[in-house]
């Protein structure tokens, strides 16, 4: 766990926003706001925070499903985007394709990120039919069999020009050489079998293979999410943004599903960015946590530092709502509220973007964005109240 397989340095994802009737003026929406971490090999990162963050808008722009407005994302030492947006000079980076197979997504709805028209088996075959083009390996089988092909018809045609050879023994030969051609290409075609690595998924995922038949309006939301981890692991991949895939399930669900996935990243090696909002179960599966707020990361500790000794106002609050499961201590629970709208991300607050919800911010709030600054080993906060 030493070595980054991710890292994001200071990338921002604006979304164009016109105002008036005849759309003269652009608006920016903020997104995503100059972030920057790493994540390390094998590792599970926890991003958290309120609707609207950005935390789901930072994981698709770190697969590339959004095209980054600014900054750089390196995904194993390779840069896979940079920023265009903004310096309308510099040009869009196209990441290797092959790459990027490694890197997957588990969707937060089960039901609206499966193809009902298709059954289990095409969903989770799909992705391999498309790793299967992109790395060459399917030209390439064309063109074997188009050679097996080829030397049989030369074959054929030398053999055919033999005259002292008995006309039995001829068909004989061209029977025999017909059935070599044949066992050679389906060898060939053999090598890739996605109906064999579907039932693998579908086993490893908890299902049966009979279930690659069916449809997914025949199964229940957890096994729909199992079926669209079983799509994320078709190419073998070794990271995973997990866009809250527990959040529409059952609490009984929630579980199994959490418990799969740290399965799979043992059994696998698998590394998550793991993006929720319940943080009693990012508490559970993430080795790091990072607080997320209107664009901006304001917190990055362990996950037990996190929880212990927890240092910037929103997460403060953050946590004080999370339920105690016992009763009596409930009752002495204290709740810190957070008063006030969440400001938009058209035009966010100057200086510290919490100051408009903090009860302990200042004039040096407004007047100075915090950076983030370490206090402690691994614990950074963007905080001016640390600094006094």
């Amino acid at each position: 766990m030493d070595e980054n397989i991710l890292e994001v340095k200071n990338v921002k994802k604006y979304f164009t926003k016109s105002e008036g009737i005849f759309g003269g003026r652009k608006l920016y929406v903020k997104a995503v706001d100059n972030v920057s971490f790493s994540i390390k090999k094998g590792e599970t990162f926890g991003l958290v925070g309120e609707s609207g963050c950005g935390k789901s808008t930072l994981g698709r722009s770190i697969i590339r499903l959004y095209d980054i407005t600014d900054g750089e994302i390196f995904f194993k030492g390779q840069r896979i985007a940079t920023g265009s947006m903004l310096n309308k000079k510099a040009k869009k980076h196209k990441p290797d394709k092959i790459l990027m197979t490694k890197m997957q997504l588990i969707f937060q709805d089960p039901y609206a990120s499966l193809n009902p028209r298709m059954t289990v088996a095409d969903i989770i075959s799909e992705p391999l039919f498309i790793a299967d083009r992109l790395s060459g390996e399917k030209s390439r089988r064309v063109k074997r069999i188009a050679l097996v092909k080829n030397k049989l018809k030369l074959d054929i045609l030398e053999l055919n020009k033999q005259q002292n050879t008995d006309d039995i023994e001829k068909i004989k030969k061209i029977k025999d050489l017909k059935q070599k051609a044949h066992d050679e290409i389906n060898r060939v075609r053999a090598e890739f079998n996605p109906k064999e690595r579907v039932n693998e998924l579908l086993s490893t995922v908890g299902l049966n293979r009979e279930h690659a038949s069916r449809y997914p309006h025949e199964f229940s939301g957890g096994q729909r999410q199992r079926i669209g981890i079983a799509r994320a692991l078709a190419v073998n991949p070794e990271f995973i943004v997990c866009d809250e895939p527990i959040s529409a399930l059952d609490v009984s669900i929630q579980a199994q599903v959490i418990n799969l996935l740290e399965e799979l990243q043992e059994k696998l090696g698998l590394t998550y960015l793991f993006i929720a909002h319940d943080l009693s179960m990012v508490k559970h599966i993430s080795d790091r946590i990072a607080v997320m707020y209107l664009g901006k990361i304001v917190e990055v500790a362990n996950s037990d530092e996190l929880f212990e000794n927890t240092l910037h106002p929103y997460t403060k609050a953050l946590l004080s709502s999370v339920p105690v499961p016992d009763i009596n201590k409930e009752k002495l629970h204290e709740r810190q509220v957070i008063e006030g709208e969440i400001p938009s991300p058209l035009n966010p607050p100057s200086g510290c973007r919490f100051r408009t919800r903090c009860k302990y911010a200042t004039e040096r709030c407004t007047l100075e964005e915090p950076l983030l600054k370490e206090h402690g080993e691994g614990h950074i906060v963007a905080c001016h109240l640390l600094d006094e």
